[in-house]
């Protein structure tokens, strides 16, 4: 432990008191109840059903590694499917791609920090505000894009495209910032 000279240290008990003698100027620090626990993850049943949410813009397909001839398939965006946390637990370890590339949404920050995935979606806009993120100012947009994982910005730029395609996203300063981030290829 930092801070702990071990050259002559004698510690005793007196009546529940804790007391510590050193000699030779060694100095002693208490380590804190919190440094020396272990950080512990809530342990959760694997049978838990899990919403699930397809966040790409068309069809999503899972094929189960556990379970032979297992399919999960998500017809549209938005899509929610439940999912067994041991199955997710699968698909993290044998298809990580789906949270690398947010293809699925996770809303319960348990099971996010259960699997281990919670940096695959932290600054990410939540699933329900995602869309309104073109009509932020500029430097907003800005910002948020710079902070989201490459996966999620493949998501970002098919929604962008099919706003820009319909006129939702009108503003010339903001289809050009989009191109550029988003790495957009339209033509207004």
């Amino acid at each position: 432990m930092k801070g702990i000279n071990m050259s002559t240290t004698k510690s005793t008990t007196s009546k529940g008191v804790a007391t510590s003698n050193t000699t030779k100027g060694a100095t002693t620090k208490k380590a804190s109840t919190s440094e020396c626990k272990k950080v512990e993850h809530k342990q959760l049943p694997l049978d838990t059903m899990v919403a699930c949410t397809n966040m790409t813009s068309g069809k999503l397909i899972y094929i189960s590694t556990r379970q032979m001839g297992f399919t999960i398939e998500w017809e549209h965006e938005g899509d929610v499917e439940y999912i067994e946390l041991g199955e997710l637990v699968t698909m993290r370890n044998s298809q990580r791609a789906f949270f690398e590339k947010n293809w699925i949404a996770i809303e319960d920050p348990e099971v996010k920090k259960f699997l281990r995935v919670n940096a695959y979606y932290d600054g990410i806009p939540s699933i329900d505000d995602y869309e309104d993120l073109f009509n932020k100012p500029d430097s907003e947009i800005l910002e948020i894009l710079k902070g989201v994982p490459d996966g999620f910005k493949e998501i970002l730029a098919n929604k962008a495209s099919k706003m820009i395609s319909d006129g939702t996203i009108d503003s010339r300063k903001t289809i050009a910032l989009l191109k550029s981030e988003l790495n957009l290829d339209i033509e207004e």
